[in-house]
């Protein structure tokens, strides 16, 4: 534990129940201003691009110069991306898009107001992972983009052209990436704890003539370098100089490699902390080779930051967060600020040191206590914060856009085609409103789903809300190509507020009886799985009433027995114990056993749920790693015919 910490010259929170990791957070002089201060640029998985001007302090609302809701966030990336313009531009990897934004600004009553210009975009082929930048192949003042894919393909962009694309050698799993300038070669570590460099022209000559990544050049690409590091990379960083070497520095689990630019290891420390990212920002004057002492900071797990020179530590703090990602910015009153970013959207810029006491202790007096005065006093401050709390609490509440969702019952839709299948849908009323004193103006809402729902309309727009309820309709369809694992729809609504920028965010969980349908329980089947309960039995009818299927000559409804035939085709059979707390899942695929399981448990822990002890549910049988183990085999084999072509 260090006996210093941090001081936090400016701090606030990326929005709420959002998630982040060392690539959404990027620091330059985005908006190109004349004096040059560097913004933090921070983006979240959940697709909210936020953009930062540092002021001495503390945070204000106006220290935000842009906050916008795009696709998930990747990565973000700063440079000079942009063909007729020597200016930076802000490039966002998302999973399926590369789209290169300039920040521009307008002057009104209400002062400056932000807003970004789509340069260009790529529509990735591949699912993207990371991405780096830099000048490839020699060019000069120009940044030009790689992207790496989830299935190991180098995608190279030059601005609006797309230049060529290969695959990795012995690619199983994405690693991080580094750019060396003066051997214009690629650096990444492999699946295998390998550090590997590859020359950006053996890349280019792997590609076939048409630019697309061949799966049969993979053999042919052969590194500069290949070094086995034997544990995972945490961080991967890069030191470049105008003049002398550059150096890779590789932040392990368990150990810091330095290695020149050629392969050959400068230096390596044994680490006894849990480390959680590096950044690198100077380099101390040195008498050696190398060019000078390597700076950098280090970040761990136990909230610690920690500063060295090459091996040697030279200051040790605490932070109030453990960082995901870290980053010296030169801001417009604060030269060198380290700025941190954890998970959940911490984000401030602290220094190191130590702030000088000028309080002075005075003797303390001899008149006696008095008690009763003192208590008086501390219940009236106590009521005045609940008071404070109370109103802030009502002032929130009050202001914003109020989304409010209507779902009808569930349909099946009668298929022109019988080959399509069978489809079900619903009807959604989205109605929304403005409340308090909001001034809803550019009003954009977002539907977002996953298959195999969706969602029609996805978009709506208003010029302007007011506190007059707007509703539209939505319809809502559940095709048969895949087994429900996400049944959420989310609705997010962006819009302007006296000149900021705001959102607001609901999540919809759509009804189980939208992506099944009743029928006949199977007597037999392949797989099942046994749930143990701690509560009796419940009547199966009692829990899924909107899915009971009762026998045409029969005309009763079994209690303990009940069949979902999933739309995409899978049947699945509940079984209820009438002599112990058991209930059994089976189904001819092993899959389809997943969403009913989840269901079942959901609906099991909603009835019981006034229950002295609470209700608890586990599997009895042994994990069935044989078939999970024959679906990643089939995923495999599926994914190799794929690269092969057949």
């Amino acid at each position: 534990m260090s006996l210093f910490k941090t001081r936090s010259w400016w701090a606030t929170t990326a929005g709420l129940e959002e998630f982040h990791d060392n690539r959404s957070l990027a620091v330059g002089n985005v908006d190109n201003s004349v004096d040059g201060s560097d913004k933090l640029v921070v983006g979240s998985y959940q697709g909210l691009l936020r953009i930062y001007a540092p002021q001495e302090g503390g945070y204000l609302p106006a220290h935000t110069m842009l906050e916008k809701q795009v696709d998930p966030i990747v990565q973000i990336a700063i440079g000079k991306f942009a063909t007729a313009s020597s200016q930076l531009h802000i490039a966002l990897l998302h999973p399926r898009q590369l789209t290169v934004y300039t920040l521009g600004w307008v002057q009104n009553e209400q002062g400056t107001q932000y807003n970004l210009t789509t340069l260009y975009t790529h529509s990735l082929e591949r699912t993207a992972f990371n991405m780096i930048w830099g000048p490839f192949g020699g060019a000069k003042g120009k940044d030009l983009l790689c992207v790496q894919s989830m299935d190991g393909v180098l995608s190279f962009f030059q601005h609006e052209s797309f230049v060529f694309s290969c695959f990795l050698p012995e690619f199983l799993i994405p690693g991080p990436l580094g750019y060396l300038p003066r051997t214009d070669s690629i650096v990444t570590v492999t699946s295998a704890h390998v550090l590997q460099s590859f020359k950006y022209q053996s890349l280019a000559v792997a590609a076939n003539a048409l630019g697309v990544p061949d799966p049969s050049t993979k053999k042919k690409i052969a590194p500069d370098f290949a070094i086995n590091l034997g544990e995972h990379c945490v961080d991967l960083a890069i030191k470049t100089a105008a003049k002398g070497p550059s150096l890779i520095l590789v932040l392990g689990e368990r150990t810091l490699f330095c290695f020149k630019e050629s392969g050959v290891l400068r230096f390596a420390k044994k680490l006894d902390f849990n480390p959680s990212c590096l950044h690198i920002y100077g380099t101390a004057p040195s008498t050696d080779e190398d060019g000078g002492g390597l700076q950098f900071l280090v970040a761990t797990h136990t909230n610690q930051l920690l500063v060295f020179r090459d091996t040697h530590l030279m200051w040790a703090a605490h932070v109030e967060y453990s960082p995901t990602a870290l980053c010296v910015a030169h801001l417009q009153h604060m030269r060198g600020a380290i700025v941190c970013l954890d998970e959940l959207g911490h984000l401030g810029c602290n220094y190191l040191g130590t702030d000088p006491t000028l309080f002075v202790a005075t003797l303390a007096g001899s008149r006696e206590l008095n008690y009763e005065e003192a208590d008086r006093e501390m219940k009236a401050l106590q009521q005045a914060i609940k008071d404070a709390q109370k109103e802030h609490s009502n002032a929130t509440e009050d202001e914003g856009l109020q989304l409010t969702v209507e779902l009808s019952a569930p349909r099946l839709v009668e298929n022109e085609q019988e080959t399509e299948g069978l489809r079900t849908c619903l009807d959604m009323k989205l109605s929304i409103r403005a409340r308090g004193s909001t001034c809803a103006k550019d009003v954009s809402v977002y539907i977002t789903s996953s298959l195999p729902v969706t969602a029609n309309p996805t978009y709506y727009h208003w010029d302007t809300i007011d506190t007059i309820t707007v509703s539209k309709a939505v319809t809502v369809v559940c095709v048969p190509v895949l087994l429900p694992v996400q049944r959420t729809l989310i609705i997010t609504a962006s819009y302007a507020d006296h000149g900021l920028h705001r959102s607001t965010e609901q999540h919809v969980s759509l009804p189980f009886s939208l992506f099944c349908i009743p029928c006949q329980p199977l007597k037999a089947a392949e797989y099942k799985i046994t749930v143990d309960t701690n509560c009796p039995s419940v009547n199966l009818p009692d829990l899924f009433p909107e899915l009971v299927f009762a026998k045409p000559s029969e005309g009763v409804v079994p209690s303990n027995a009940m069949g979902f035939k999933l739309l995409a085709g899978p049947e699945v059979t509940i079984v209820s114990s009438k002599s112990s707390e058991r209930y059994r899942i089976q189904s001819d695929h092993f899959p389809a056993i997943t969403p009913l399981v989840d269901e079942l448990i959901a609906r099991l822990a909603s009835h019981w749920k006034n229950r002295a002890p609470p209700f608890c549910a586990r599997c009895s049988d042994k994990p069935p790693l044989n078939e999970y183990f024959d679906i990643i085999d089939n995923h495999y084999k599926v994914w190799g015919c794929g690269l092969r072509g057949g």
